[in-house]
């Protein structure tokens, strides 16, 4: 993914989802990304996830000049295992997430998401940890420094979150 350009990536709020099905679209928005994107629009896109019984499809918009994002998801469709009462699925410890990052006009790396993901997983470990869906960790984190994959790379970030609700906004530094 190092070599991959910038794009402005959007994620569509509305419909919760787990961090492991935005992983898996990232991913494979990274390999059509390296086959080289065309202007599309994409539905149903099956995207494999690492956890065993779970599936994950995505909507995929990819306009390469449009000014409220290089390429739009939004999740489709997602089957996993069995939901507790945190809404968690078997064989996990984070619930489902509903994950957003609206247009700024700010192009970053698939890699400035992963780092983001990343972050948000440490904050659902706090509420797997605490025991209940409460507000754990509710707040705005204001230009936060994510550690990117190489020692030498950061991502600056806004994230409000408020209970399962993530909205993140790219900075310039993302």
């Amino acid at each position: 993914m190092a070599y991959l350009p910038k794009k402005e990536f959007v994620f569509t709020a509305g419909s919760p989802c787990t961090i492991e099905a935005i992983k898996a679209v990232v991913n494979r928005v990274a390999q059509m990304q390296a086959a080289g994107l065309e202007d599309a629009t994409l539905t149903d896109i099956p995207c494999g996830m690492a956890q065993p019984y779970s599936t994950c499809k995505w909507d995929i918009t990819i306009a390469d000049a449009d000014v409220g994002g290089d390429v739009v998801m939004e999740i489709a469709e997602e089957t996993t295992s069995e939901q507790d009462t945190m809404n968690r699925a078997a064989l996990s410890t984070r619930r489902k997430i509903d994950f957003g990052v609206a247009p700024t006009t700010n192009e970053f790396s698939l890699r400035s998401i992963l780092a983001l993901l990343s972050f948000i997983e440490k904050l659902e470990d706090q509420v797997a940890a605490a025991g209940h869906v409460g507000a754990t960790g509710d707040a705005t984190y204001t230009n936060i420094i994510l550690k990117g994959v190489s020692p030498y790379e950061t991502h600056k970030w806004t994230v409000e979150k408020a209970d399962d609700v993530y909205t993140c906004t790219a900075t310039s530094e993302s």
